[in-house]
């Protein structure tokens, strides 16, 4: 078997972007009301299912994904994911070291994706619309890999093995309340390990922070992540899901790949 990888896909579309190394990575909020149990860890499985379901029962989010991908030699990446979350439809914005590569909305009859340095976008209105709450495909790493997505689904995390969660930590983060679950997976056939920690909100599945640590054979990189800017239930007009005119009006169309 080969080291843990990772494939990343962000904002919900193949944007043509740099990602973050990883060793041999390809690097891409969740959010939930229900309590947490501090004696029994859930699965892996049962963590993510949680996320999705909640994001989908949100009236209204604003926030932004940052991601930073820290190499044990050369240059990391930093990347920001700004999200945008209502009944009436999903938004996202990719930043790839500061510079806007990207953006993407759909509503119930539109989807619309601009690609910013190339100046071109991409529309399309099908007949029978798009489902909301979008459908969640699950994540399907091969063996030995792992896969980490940002997009309009939210954060969501996959290994193959499938990690092993160690009961709930309560802690401190930044002066809030936060709920800790660590998650570990190993590949002994590389001697090799990826650990998944997740930081949510106290009493909930809102993830505030995250930190994947990969090691292989005495070599250690890290992807931290974390939520900023954030607004929970707040209200989010449906025009902010339309296909912006200043797009329309100054970037070239092409057909959707």
């Amino acid at each position: 078997m080969t080291p843990f990888l990772a494939s990343v896909a962000l904002a919900g579309v193949s944007f043509a972007s740099p990602s973050p190394t990883w060793g041999g990575i390809q690097g891409g909020v969740v959010l939930i009301t229900t309590s947490l149990n501090l004696l029994q860890a859930p699965s892996f499985e049962q963590i993510e299912t949680q996320k999705t379901e909640a994001i989908n029962k949100l009236t209204g989010f604003r926030g932004t994904y940052v991601m930073v991908s820290i190499p044990q030699e050369g240059t990391g990446t930093r990347q920001e994911v700004g999200l945008v979350i209502s009944p009436d439809g999903r938004r996202t914005k990719l930043n790839v070291n500061g510079q806007d590569v990207a953006e993407s909305a759909y509503n119930k009859k539109q989807k619309w994706t601009a690609y910013l340095t190339e100046k071109v976008y991409e529309l399309t209105v099908p007949e029978e619309g798009y489902p909301l709450p979008p459908i969640t495909p699950p994540l399907r790493p091969a063996e030995g890999q792992m896969s980490l997505t940002i997009d309009d689904l939210g954060v969501r995390f996959a290994t193959n093995p499938s990690p092993v969660v160690a009961p709930a930590v309560p802690e401190t983060l930044n002066g809030k309340k936060v709920t800790r679950y660590d998650a570990k997976a190993l590949n002994p056939g590389s001697d090799s390990q990826v650990q998944i920690t997740q930081w949510f909100d106290s009493g909930s599945y809102i993830l505030r922070q995250f930190e994947i640590t990969k090691t292989t054979k005495g070599r250690t990189s890290r992807i931290l992540g974390y939520l900023v800017n954030d607004q929970i239930n707040s209200a989010v007009p449906i025009s902010e899901f339309d296909f912006p005119s200043k797009y329309a009006n100054t970037f070239r169309k092409i057909t959707p790949q």
